[in-house]
This record gives C-alpha cells, sequence and structure tokens, in this order.
C-alpha cells in the first residue's frame, strides 16, 4: 500500500501540474527546511542514549559524545493547484536503523478542501498521536531539545500511509477541530522489522485564547519481527518439546503457553493521551499524559510530563518532570518443581531471560531536565539541556544496547546541545 499511494500521489500531481503550468510559480509552490545540529553525553558507559529507538546506538557505550541522534536536516516542498487541492512532501536526513543517514519520505499526500472546515488528505501523513505530532522533529519549533522520551518513545512511530479527515468549526470563543485516521506503517529498526498493517484512531481539540486542550485515541495492531528476541522463542519451543518427550506434560505445556502469551504477531497496542496547555506570551506551561495498552511483551504503562518555563527576550529557561510507569510483572514461567537438574537448570535460565526482556523492553524511568533556549536569530535557535534520569527497579528505561556490565535501575544524566535552524 506505501508503493501504491506514493506512485498515485505522484501521478496526480505530475497530472494537475502539467495542466496548471501556467500558473505563477511562487503562488504555486512553496519550499522550506528545517534541520538540527545536536551533541549529546551520557554519564551511563554501559548502555546507550539514543535519539529514537530507530537508531542503532548513541551516546554513552558506543560513543563518549555522539553527534548523531539528534542532528537531522529535512526539507518541505507544498504545491496549490487549486483553491481546494494541493500536495505536500517532506523528506528527511537523520541516523537510521542501518547506521546511515539516509533520506526518508516523512510526508506526501494529497489534500482536498471540501470546505475551508472540512477536508481529507490521503498518502503518507503524520500519525496524529501526540500534542506536537507534526513537529516533533523540527526543533526549532520545540523550547525544549527533544519531546520527553517518557511519552515519546513509547509510541514512536511518526507516521502511516492512509487517509485522514478534518474538520474544524467555531462556537462562542472556541475553535474546535477533529480528525480521524486510518492508515499502515512498515519502518525498520535496528533490531528487525515492524509491521503496523492496520492504525485508525481520532483527536479533538478546543482552543479558548492562550489555552489549549486535546484529547486522542490511537489504536494499531503490530507484528514485530526481532531478531534478538527470536532465539529465546527457538529456545522456549525446543525446551517445550523436550520436556512432553521425557514425560514432564506439565511443564512442556508451560513453556508452550509462554510461546503464545508473548508472540510477536497480531500485537493490539492502543494510545489515549491527553494534553494541556496556556501560553500567555511572557510564560508558559504545557502537560502530557499517555495511558498505554499492550500485548506480548509491551507491558501496559502509563506516561506524562509538564514542562514550564519563561521568556526574557531572547532567552527562554524551561524545566521539565516526565515518568514512565510500566505495569511490569513478574513472569513465573516454568515450574521447575519435579524437573531433574537439567531440565531445571533449562527452565530457571529460560525464566530469568524472559524476565530480563519484559524489563528491558518497556522499561520504566522519571526524569527531571532544566535547559536555556536562545535565539540567536530570527532563524536559529541554541539550546543547552541537563537530565537527571532515575530509572525503575530492575529496568534499564528508554536505554538501549545495555551491556554484560549494566545494572538495572541505576541513574545517570545526560547533557545536550543543539542548533536548530529553519530555513
Amino acid at each position: 500500500m506505501t508503493h501504491k499511494l506514493t506512485m498515485i500521489s505522484a501521478a496526480v500531481a505530475l497530472a494537475l501540474g502539467a495542466s496548471t503550468a501556467h500558473a505563477d510559480f511562487d503562488d504555486m509552490v512553496s519550499v522550506r527546511g528545517f534541520g538540527t545540529m545536536g551533541a549529546v553525553h551520557s554519564t551511563e558507559d554501559q548502555a546507550d542514549v539514543v535519539g529514537s529507538v530507530f537508531q542503532p546506538d548513541g551516546a554513552g557505550y558506543t560513543r563518549g559524545i555522539d553527534v548523531r541522534g539528534d542532528s537531522r536536516v529535512a526539507g518541505q516542498v507544498s504545491v496549490r493547484f487549486t483553491d481546494k487541492l494541493s500536495l505536500t512532501a517532506q523528506a528527511i536526513t537523520q541516523y537510521q536503523y542501518d547506521g546511515k543517514f539516509t533520506p526518508n519520505i516523512e510526508w506526501l499526500n494529497l489534500k482536498y478542501s471540501f470546505t475551508p472546515a472540512l477536508s481529507a488528505r490521503i498518502g503518507r501523513i503524520a500519525l496524529p498521536t501526540f500534542l506536537v505530532s507534526d513537529s516533533r522533529m523540527v526543533g526549532y519549533a520545540n523550547t525544549a531539545v527533544r519531546p520527553p522520551e517518557e511519552l515519546y518513545k513509547v509510541a514512536p512511530l511518526t507516521n502511516s500511509d492512509g487517509v485522514d479527515l478534518s474538520y474544524s468549526f467555531s462556537s462562542s470563543r472556541l475553535q474546535h477541530s477533529v480528525q480521524t485516521f486510518y492508515g499502515m506503517s512498515k519502518p525498520k529498526i535496528p533490531a528487525g522489522d515492524v509491521d503496523a498493517d492496520t492504525i485508525y484512531g481520532a483527536n479533538y481539540q478546543v482552543e479558548a485564547g492562550s489555552a489549549l486542550l486535546r484529547v486522542a485515541y490511537t489504536h494499531m495492531d503490530v507484528d514485530l519481527e526481532l531478531d534478538m528476541i527470536e532465539p529465546m522463542f527457538d529456545g522456549l519451543r525446543q525446551l517445550a518439546g523436550a520436556l512432553s518427550s521425557f514425560g514432564f506434560a506439565t511443564a512442556g505445556a508451560e513453556a508452550s503457553a509462554l510461546v503464545e502469551k508473548y508472540k510477536l504477531q497480531d500485537i493490539n497496542m492502543s494510545f489515549l493521551s491527553l494534553a494541556g496547555s496556556y501560553d500567555p506570551g511572557a510564560w508558559f506551561v504545557i502537560a502530557e499524559a499517555l495511558q498505554f495498552s499492550g500485548d506480548s511483551l509491551l507491558s501496559d504503562a502509563r506516561a506524562g510530563y509538564v514542562t514550564a518555563g519563561a521568556r526574557f527576550g531572547k532567552l527562554t529557561p524551561y524545566a521539565t518532570l516526565a515518568e514512565v510507569d510500566a505495569d511490569t510483572k513478574f513472569e513465573r514461567g516454568i515450574s521447575t518443581t519435579g524437573l531433574p537438574g537439567m531440565f531445571a537448570d533449562g527452565a530457571a535460565a529460560v525464566n530469568a531471560g524472559l524476565n530480563m526482556t519484559l524489563n528491558q523492553f518497556q522499561g520504566s524511568q522519571q526524569s527531571v531536565s532544566a535547559g536555556m533556549r536562545w535565539d540567536a536569530m530570527n532563524n536559529i535557535a541554541v539550546k543547552g539541556q541537563y537530565s537527571y534520569v532515575d530509572l525503575g527497579a530492575n529496568s534499564a528505561g528508554k536505554l538501549l544496547n545495555p551491556q554484560p556490565g549494566f545494572v538495572p535501575g541505576g541513574s545517570y544524566s545526560v547533557y545536550s546541545l543543539t542548533v536548530d535552524f529553519i530555513f
């Protein structure tokens, strides 16, 4: 479907472009861009702080100072064919799953406005799970160095290939907007593939002067292919067969049940988020909360953050409190009672490995951050940020690449410096 939508969008754009060749180019086409140059240092040297879950490594274990995770450059082209029909394309070059700075089509969609208030899009669109989903990669558009990972890494997908419908209206002093969407997404991650073949949801936003309130729901049906997890399932299947063959039917059934319980196919995920902000100009406060429900290795979780800051000319100091709390429960696994030594040791090892995977797959952590934004020029912002991260019990939080020397449940500091720009 991804390729079909891309081809359809391109074909329609070319056809309409040919029919409107007489239009004034400056009125018809706008070109914009944005980017970030960043550097990150982490005091945790046995795991990596990464810019997103789609990156293979970052600051900490792999690099003392990482200049890849937050760095990106993007271009966006908007073509207005008629008063009702337009095309938007956005390409981003950033550090990807394969360790390269590979360009990627982030948006490519056709928009048709039935009325000034009602519009529809088809193609690749931003997945509107959160408050700043449209601008989460545009560093210049955000006060902090990056959206809080406690919330935004719980739902890391940024776009979907499909359709959406948006409607806006006014009542009294309130401005309302409603959006529904349906699509799919198939991004690659360092450890394998993600196939979200069904994504749907809706959101509602209301604004009154300086205040904003937003509620959103997103559902996904996901299949995962993870190279690092498959050996664990292979081991469970082999152990289940061996236990059953030697007459330990109960333990064999328990091993088989674990394979089914934690399988990586047909995983149901849902995200219910609530966000609000108040920004009268001289100061601001933003808060966002998420209730996540998941299957398999993805434990249910609650996440949220509060960011507050004040503006003093070109300087904007800010602070953020953020937390993600995963309902990771201890898995009893395969009972070792009555098993001979070899089988008992194998079952105990599988149980330990499964519990370690559960704690790493959906980690808990809380953080406090403080930073400063300096608007050096009209199109350039320089930011510095310090974050202290406290991991949950037995958790790796949002760290990647934990090494044998990594101790779950610890704490560490992150120092970030970015230069954001638009053009």
